[in-house]
């Protein structure tokens, strides 16, 4: 059994210690202005009013502060749920890019890959009331020059370093795109209680013998209890049969589950 709890909307956001020299004075003076989760740094400022239209005439290059500076997301809340859950992950689903993540002033863990999903074991740093959440991020720009500086400079078109971090690489400045790489969390945070176990992976995989087809689905299982555990698979047929197989988690927490199809209807792209 889950419980799951979305920590998205209203945030706060302020710049990080280090940031670009051109930054305006009035943006560094300021602690923490108004954020909403998903979201960017640049629409964040927009929404504040502290910047102009950034895709506006030559703004682009008026605002290359932005991807030059450290920034700081933070939010407060209260555990929408008991602590006798066994277990507590904190999942973020989208980080841009590289950043480190507090909770409650403890380090759980870091982002450098925007297209990677991130969840940490948290249980242990949770209070019912009044947890803060605090992600610092690291300026795109810096992080990619530093480790072109390290390993050495590739054969990439315009902004060479850009090939060192795993963001999009458009962001950086492309032919139909200005250079406005974002900063943020640009996808959903969400706490998620368990009690006793939680699917970790599912890979499907077919197996043809003889004009039958046996589906084989290869479950890997986060357990947190000693109880025994029971995998079951139901694939629905076009025809609207079900049909359903089972099996026993083992200690590992890996199992298979196998549903043989006896009369398949085999799909034939072509003639």
């Amino acid at each position: 059994m889950s419980k799951r709890f979305y920590l998205d909307g209203k945030w706060k956001l302020k710049i990080g210690d280090k940031f670009s020299p051109s930054t305006p004075k009035e943006i560094i003076k300021k602690k923490w202005i108004h954020a909403e989760v998903p979201g960017t740094i640049h629409t964040d400022l927009l929404r504040n009013k502290l910047i102009e239209e950034p895709f506006y005439s030559n703004n682009e290059i008026k605002l290359s502060w932005i991807a030059e500076s450290d920034w700081s997301y933070k939010t407060v809340f209260d555990l929408p749920f008991t602590k006798d859950d066994t277990a507590v992950k904190l999942n973020f689903e989208g980080l841009d890019t590289i950043a480190k993540i507090y909770l409650n002033g403890n380090h759980v863990g870091n982002s450098k890959n925007m297209f990677l999903k991130y969840g940490y074991d948290v249980a242990q740093y949770l209070k019912q009331k009044k947890n803060e959440l605090e992600i610092f991020f690291e300026s795109p720009i810096n992080y990619s020059l530093r480790e072109e500086i390290e390993h050495g400079k590739l054969q990439a078109a315009l902004n060479s370093s850009r090939v060192y971090i795993r963001k999009a690489q458009y962001s950086f400045g492309w032919d139909w795109g200005p250079q406005l790489p974002p900063i943020g969390i640009w996808k959903d945070i969400r706490l998620e209680g368990y009690t006793a176990a939680r699917l970790d992976q599912v890979h499907l995989r077919q197996r043809h013998e003889d004009g039958k087809v046996t589906v084989e689905a290869r479950v890997a299982v986060q357990r947190w209890s000693e109880s025994p555990l029971g995998a079951e698979v139901r694939i629905s047929a076009p025809s609207g049969a079900v049909l359903e197989g089972s099996s026993v988690v083992a200690a590992s927490g890996d199992t298979s589950v196998n549903v043989p199809i006896p009369h398949p209807q085999l799909w034939w792209p072509n003639g």
